[in-house]
């Protein structure tokens, strides 16, 4: 074997016998979960989707989707030891992803795996909903704010290639993950202050942006075509902070079967989707509308981030299976 990978390799195990130690400290019973459910996942989706090609790639995806459950045990806890493992991510990811380039994507799928794990166990909920725990004003300036970071990372993939938009967009998460970390465990700077602001009672520091994270990586990981996946991203960073925008600002009729969630709320979602899908894939666009809108309606413990991302991949697997195309992507 490549003895940079065997290198990596014992690095890993370094990070995770650190790792188990620390859970054995905390006698978390709990600790090991979310590691061993990111292997399997991450496994089924190598295998699902014909990733595996060699020892090295397997290596790489796996340990990746380990690291990655690993990281929210330590956030806003020990900033230290999250940056190490942030540190051997990068050195992985880089030397991965420069001798095998296809590993970019394997790598944000397990981003995306691995994260989620974690943060259900650092949450102790599986992906679940934070309550609404602010005033009507702070719940719509914080989903403004959600529209204008949304916007920026849009903005990549408008202008650049969607393989660098990709590479930019990753590195802006696992960056943002970290400043998050810091910032909560430390409770300074002016940043923190301003964000802090928006966080809805009882929740975790920046657990939103982990959950938006995960999302995002969902659709960069699985949805490979610009034009879909600037879908999925317009339903996560648009279409759903202006569906509370307008769900909890106008007073009208709740759903009937989601005391929750407003008529005009859905209504905002589904035009927000279909009208910014509109310019990239035509009249499809009413379909993920339709579809993703309908979903996010429904009274699933699930985070918005997480489920409208795990929907629209299901959709945009149907609309492969529709033109014949679901060999090339399964």
């Amino acid at each position: 074997m490549n003895p940079i990978v065997i290198a990596l390799a014992l690095l890993s195990a370094l990070v995770f016998v650190m790792y188990f130690r620390d859970i054995l400290q905390k006698r978390d019973k709990r600790g090991l979960v979310p590691l061993v459910m990111s292997v399997a996942v991450g496994a089924a989706v190598l295998w699902l989707l014909h990733e595996i090609s060699n020892e090295t790639t397997v290596f790489f995806a796996l340990t990746f989707a380990v690291l990655f459950a690993m990281m929210p045990f330590y956030y806003t806890m020990r900033t230290r030891k999250l940056l190490a493992i942030l540190i051997l991510i990068g050195i992985e990811f880089s030397y991965a992803t420069y001798t095998y380039g296809s590993l970019l994507f394997p790598f944000i799928q397990m981003l995306a795996v691995g994260t989620a794990f974690g943060v259900y166990h650092k949450s102790a909920t599986l992906f679940g909903e934070t309550e609404r725990g602010v005033s009507k004003k702070v719940e719509t300036h914080r989903d403004i704010v959600h529209i204008f970071l949304g916007a920026i990372l849009f903005s990549l993939f408008l202008l650049l290639p969607f393989y660098y938009a990709v590479y930019i967009a990753t590195v802006l998460i696992i960056l943002g993950y970290l400043y998050n970390s810091a910032s909560g465990k430390h409770k300074n700077g002016n940043l923190y202050a301003f964000l802090s602001r928006f966080e809805r009672s009882g929740a975790l520091y920046g657990l939103g942006a982990l959950y938006l994270g995960v999302g995002v990586a969902l659709i960069l990981g699985f949805i490979h075509t610009l034009h879909f996946a600037l879908i999925g991203l317009a339903a996560i960073l648009f279409a759903d902070p202006i569906a509370t925008i307008v769900g909890i600002n106008l007073n009208g009729p709740k759903l009937p079967y989601n005391k929750k969630k407003s008529v005009y709320g859905t209504l905002a979602f589904f035009l927000t989707v279909t009208i910014l899908g509109f310019p990239f894939v035509g009249y499809y666009s009413i379909f993920f509308g339709a579809g993703l809108a309908v979903v996010e309606s429904l009274k699933i413990p699930i985070d918005d981030n997480v489920l409208i991302a795990a929907v629209m991949i299901v959709l945009y697997i149907v609309y492969l299976a529709y033109l014949g195309m679901l060999p090339a992507y399964l």
